[in-house]
């Protein structure tokens, strides 16, 4: 788990969302499974107008209650033109600039490595006290097109 603090720009996501928690999701009744399952069979990357990086995906957790023990929502989508606004049935969420640490999971199945990462980001005591539980980011590039052989990034937003 390779890191190192970015700054990053401001950006408009515009995708599908829902509210979940980490106990639910690490029980195996959580919304992220169901989320992206819908993502792909709903054909969302196809309906979000105005992409800037087309291929890339990108997830948000935002909206925590408290920090990474309370309920958050999570949205699945894509970095859009500013002002663009999000057809029927998504969300649009504005995410703040500033300063993030970025966490690259390193290669290996996409359904394994994001957990391990996270798992090793939610065990680090020091890093708890860094973030601002605001808003965190996955990136999904050209990497992580082959879920068998793949690679993402993680950005964690910090306190300011």
């Amino acid at each position: 788990m390779k890191n190192n603090i970015i700054t990053r720009k401001p950006l408009t996501l515009i995708g599908i969302s829902s509210r979940t928690t980490n106990a639910a999701e690490m029980s195996g009744v959580g919304e992220i499974p169901k989320l992206w399952q819908r993502f792909y069979r709903d054909e969302i990357p196809a309906k979000i107008p105005g992409i800037v990086t087309p291929g890339e995906i990108i997830a948000a957790y935002t909206d925590f209650a408290s920090d990474d023990i309370g309920p958050y929502t999570i949205i699945i989508g894509a970095a859009v033109e500013p002002g663009t606004q999000p057809p029927a049935g998504m969300v649009k969420h504005e995410v703040d600039g500033g300063h993030y640490l970025h966490v690259s999971t390193g290669r290996g199945k996409l359904a394994e490595i994001g957990v391990a990462t996270w798992v090793k980001i939610w065990q680090n005591q020091p890093l708890r006290s860094e973030r601002a539980f605001a808003c965190d980011l996955e990136v999904y590039g050209a990497a992580a097109a082959n879920p068998e052989d793949a690679e993402f990034d993680i950005y964690l937003g910090l306190k300011q």
